[in-house]
């Protein structure tokens, strides 16, 4: 596989062809204009001889950034991050923004994960966290003391379409571009998700799911009943039931997603896999939400008989 690089347009093409199509250009060549100058790379819209300064960040890309307003701290932090990503044999790529930040562009896999950006997030913290002493500005990688300040990368590059500074891109303010300063050998190439980053975003999914899930039991139902089958948490205590409790969780909840059929789809199949559920794959998940979209069934029957047969009958509305 041939790797293009050297100029903006190099690193563009090699995306294209061996990550993703879509990537979205911008063209601000001052700190006054606008965000709205635009398009998708090799749309109809685009041209090669603009100097496009900003690109989206890749689906599987991950970017750790510091921008303290000491230029020297943020090459050492990433510097450090550095370390870290060498020991877990994950390639990189280090430039200077043209201002005072450092760009760490790493490639990851993601096939294994539903949340492309929490995935993101984990692994920013778990190679980007230090904590400073605000006494002798020392930096440690563990929190030795209460009295540590937590430092942490720019977590809003992590958030799905967000913008980043382009390969070569023109910064704003100083003028300068963007250089390339190191990389690994080999580079670019998607690097496997340590054991440890992993681990960091499954206990963050479930966090989320589970907090997601109650809250919108709360406002879809009232019922207690309800509530305990829309808290996926709480329902995977029960043996029984599940298919029948997603049967209801469907009709109960697909009003709030008229417009985004997809997002409703991944919602319920996210209910069942935290849910304990493991014989229906995600396509029989998928038929079941397609067969019901355009169905009405009254409810609080089915919901007092599924509580009742696995013994939640204290739950059962009067």
């Amino acid at each position: 596989m041939k790797k293009k690089k050297g100029t903006l347009l190099g690193y563009l093409d090699w995306y294209y062809d061996n990550i993703q199509e879509e990537m979205m250009l911008v063209h601000r060549p001052t700190l006054k204009n606008s965000w709205a100058n635009r398009c998708l790379f090799l749309s109809d819209r685009y041209n090669p001889s603009v100097e496009y300064n900003h690109r989206s960040v890749l689906k599987n890309e991950v970017v750790i950034e510091y921008d303290y307003e000491d230029k020297e701290l943020n090459k050492k932090l990433v510097d450090m991050t550095i370390e870290k990503l060498r020991k877990d044999k994950v390639k990189y790529m280090l430039w200077f923004s043209g201002n005072k930040s450092y760009h760490l562009h790493c490639l990851i896999r993601t096939e294994r994960c539903s949340n492309i950006s929490l995935l993101k997030n984990s692994f920013c913290r778990q190679y980007g966290t230090y904590y400073q002493d605000p006494k002798d500005g020392k930096i440690y990688k563990e929190r030795k003391s209460e009295t540590l300040i937590k430092m942490l990368p720019d977590l809003r590059l992590c958030a799905d379409n967000h913008l980043v500074r382009a390969e070569h891109g023109m910064h704003e303010k100083t003028k300068q571009k963007k250089t390339l300063v190191s990389q690994s050998a080999g580079y670019p190439e998607l690097s496997d998700v340590s054991q440890a980053v992993w681990d960091r975003y499954v206990q963050q999914q479930r966090a989320v799911v589970a907090r997601r899930f109650t809250q919108d039991a709360g406002n879809i139902q009232d019922l207690p009943g309800f509530k305990y089958i829309a808290a996926s948490h709480l329902f995977r205590e029960a043996e029984d039931g599940r298919e029948r409790a997603m049967f209801i969780l469907i009709h109960a909840m697909k009003g709030q997603y008229k417009e985004d059929k997809p997002g409703f789809i991944k919602y319920v199949q996210e209910w069942y896999r935290y849910s304990g559920g493991h014989k229906m794959s995600e396509q029989q998940i998928k038929a079941k939400v397609v067969y019901h979209w355009n169905k009405t069934y009254r409810l609080d029957r089915f919901l007092n008989e599924l509580l009742e047969s696995i013994g939640k009958s204290d739950l059962v509305k009067n």
